[in-house]
Formats: structure tokens, C-alpha cells, sequence
């Protein structure tokens, strides 16, 4: 126990303790912030992505209400995954920012869940966008499980929402203008790499395609007895549905993390 003891006084303390990152994208009338464990986990660039169309959805709908999306990251599995949905006030720091703090009243969508899911996100902000007068009047308090005990006493959370089974309504009421949005490319730094060999990848149709950033690869045909191309710059080399890490460099390859157990 003394060795074990030491071991930890030596350890430093960022070691010993971690702490999650609370970031802001602000972009016109939407303000997204997220909770994530790590920045370097991709969760960080897919809710760029989720910000950017979010952010031309609503200047197609031209709304001009304020619009906050809070999503947590449960890279631990430790929370009830839930999507809530409110018209309230609100007011967030920005802690990237001086600490200023960000107010007002529309639109408030938390989310907590081990994977954030584009479509189902914009389709919950452009339904809301159409029933704004039935949110405020179904809207009420509701307990949430925090799945933690204090004193051998189980902890709730109340937050304000509309009835989760209606949320769950908006999820398969994909309009038009979201199918539109997810079906253009969106790239992970929101413009194609400009860099041979940078791993790339676009969002498109609730997936995320990877895509050759190589120059043109060619194969000998014994037919012809000339190199026929094989493989373009842009051509999709691998398509999966959620991204978490990607972990490597173009010497050797890379690892592309969808979960925290699988690659």
C-alpha cells in the first residue's frame, strides 16, 4: 500500500484528474455548445459540421429567433441519453471567449448521448421552427435520473421539455429542406483538403465518406501493357456512421475509431 501510495504523489495531477472541455460555436442566430472529454476526438468537428447546417437551415427558413443547441458527450456512458426540447430562456458561458456569457430566449434543444446524430438534430430544429406555439404550451418540468447516489440517495435533474414521445415525432419527420442539407457534401474542416495525403473525410446522407486524398493510383494491365488508373483523388474509400478518433499519420495509415471498442 506505501509503493502504491508514493506512485500516486509522484503521478502529476493532470493525471490523476480529468476534466471535460465546454466549447461554443456561435454562428449567426444559433449558438452550439458542447461538453466533450478530449478535443482531440472528432465529436469536436462533427458538431462544426452540425453548427454549419444548422446555421443555413434557418437563414433558409429565415428565422430569426435565437437557437441553442447543448449536447454532452457520454463518453462513459454514465447519463440517461435523452433529447429535450423547450421554448425558455437561457444562459450559457462561453468560455473560449473571456468567459462571456451568452443569453436570451428561443429554441432549446440538450441533448446528452453517447453519439451525436446530424439528421435526427436538424430534424428536431426544423420541426420546432414550424411549432413554436405548441412547444410552449406542452412544454413542462420533468425529472431526469442522474444515475449517481449522494448519501445513498439517488440524484434527479428537472429540466424543461415537451413530451419526449414527441421529440421522438420530429426524428422521423424528415422535411425536405434537412434531406437537402444532409444530401451535400459537408466537409470536416467545411472545404475539401487542399493537401496531398491529409485524411479527409465529408458528411453526407447521415454518414461520414472518407475519400482518397492520394494522387491518382494506377495498376499494370497485362492486357494492354500499359498502368490503367485504379483509384482518383475524391473517390470514396471508406463510409461509416458515426466517427469518434482517428488515430495515426499518412507514413504509416490511420486508425478510424466509430466507437471507443471498435476500429
Amino acid at each position: 500500500m506505501r509503493t502504491i501510495f508514493l506512485l500516486m504523489l509522484l503521478l502529476p495531477l493532470n493525471i490523476l484528474a480529468h476534466q471535460d472541455k465546454i466549447l461554443t460555436i456561435q454562428k449567426s442566430n444559433v449558438i452550439l455548445q458542447y461538453t466533450i472529454g478530449w478535443k482531440q476526438q472528432e465529436i469536436g468537428r462533427v458538431n462544426e459540421i452540425l453548427a454549419h447546417l444548422t446555421e443555413k437551415l434557418v437563414l433558409a427558413r429565415n428565422f430569426k429567433e435565437k437557437i441553442l443547441i447543448s449536447f454532452t458527450h457520454d463518453y462513459v456512458q454514465w447519463y440517461s441519453s435523452y433529447y429535450s426540447l423547450s421554448y425558455d430562456n437561457f444562459r450559457i458561458i462561453d468560455y473560449q471567449n473571456n468567459c462571456k456569457i451568452l443569453s436570451g430566449r428561443g429554441i432549446k434543444l440538450i441533448i446528452k448521448d453517447r453519439q451525436l446524430n446530424i439528421e435526427k438534430t436538424l430534424s428536431v430544429i426544423d420541426n420546432a421552427i414550424s411549432n413554436i406555439e405548441f412547444i410552449k404550451k406542452k412544454q413542462a418540468q420533468v425529472l431526469i435520473d442522474l444515475r449517481e447516489k449522494i448519501n445513498n440517495k439517488k440524484q434527479f435533474d428537472t429540466l424543461t421539455t415537451i413530451p419526449f414521445k414527441q421529440i421522438d415525432g420530429f426524428f422521423s419527420k424528415t422535411t425536405d429542406l434537412v434531406k437537402k442539407l444532409i444530401n451535400e457534401r459537408t466537409y470536416r474542416n467545411l472545404k475539401c483538403a487542399e493537401t496531398f495525403w491529409n485524411i479527409d473525410y465529408y458528411y453526407r446522407n447521415n454518414k461520414f465518406h472518407f475519400y482518397n486524398t492520394s494522387n491518382p493510383e494506377t495498376q499494370y494491365n497485362p492486357k494492354t501493357g500499359y498502368e490503367d488508373t485504379v483509384k482518383l483523388y475524391g473517390e470514396d474509400i471508406l463510409t461509416v456512421d458515426n466517427i469518434l478518433e482517428i488515430f495515426g499519420e499518412w507514413n504509416y495509415g490511420n486508425f478510424v475509431f466509430i466507437n471507443d471498442s471498435v476500429f
